[in-house]
């Protein structure tokens, strides 16, 4: 099974915390040397990346809401039978697990300061054991922060096999400039 095929059971619990652990096959600390790394000038509106794919098991939907969402059609086949067909995973589950595959391809490789917000979160379908998700990032907006920042907004997107979409949410992000911008204001940060 290649990195980008990895279910949510396939994740030890500390990488699941840390963000640790193996991704496309050779262990990294996740920051690429400088010259391979993407500044806030190398990001361009419609930039897209097919981040990889995650599929979800029973276990792992119920091991991740025991602990974080434990809501009954969560946790219960019985009490989610009232509405669906098996248990679901929670919205929260879902959004954690197409956060691996984006930090991974696409994050990894970017000059990034922090995350400073999540944009239109949504979840468009319930996602069920057995369902893989591809997940795509796009970025959608780049605006000025500061002299040595940017903020990108990249869009993550999450469909079933069909192309149906399931997940989606704006995240921005802090991001480098290669170079500091020499119309600011000496001091500004």
């Amino acid at each position: 099974m290649s990195a980008d095929e990895r279910t949510t059971d396939d994740v030890s619990a500390d990488e699941r915390t840390t963000g640790e652990g193996p991704t496309d096959g050779e262990p990294s600390d996740g920051t690429p040397d400088d010259g391979d790394r993407l500044y806030v000038e190398d990001l361009s509106v419609g930039q897209t990346w097919d981040a990889g794919r995650v599929t979800f098991t029973e276990e792992g939907i119920v091991a991740f809401a025991e602990e974080f969402d434990p809501q009954p059609f969560h946790v219960d086949p019985e009490a989610a039978g009232n509405h669906f067909d098996d248990v679901i995973a929670s919205g929260w589950h879902t959004a954690a697990a197409c956060m691996r595959p984006f930090v991974t391809a696409v994050l990894a490789n970017v000059a990034v300061v922090a995350a400073v917000g999540i944009d239109d979160l949504r979840w468009h379908k319930p996602v069920s054991p057995g369902d893989t998700l591809s997940v795509t990032a796009s970025v959608v907006d780049t605006d000025s922060w500061s002299d040595r920042r940017g903020k990108v907004t990249f869009g993550i997107e999450a469909t079933d096999p069909t192309g149906e979409r399931v997940h989606s949410r704006k995240d921005l992000v802090l991001v480098e400039r290669r170079t500091p911008d020499a119309r600011s204001e000496p001091g500004e940060q």
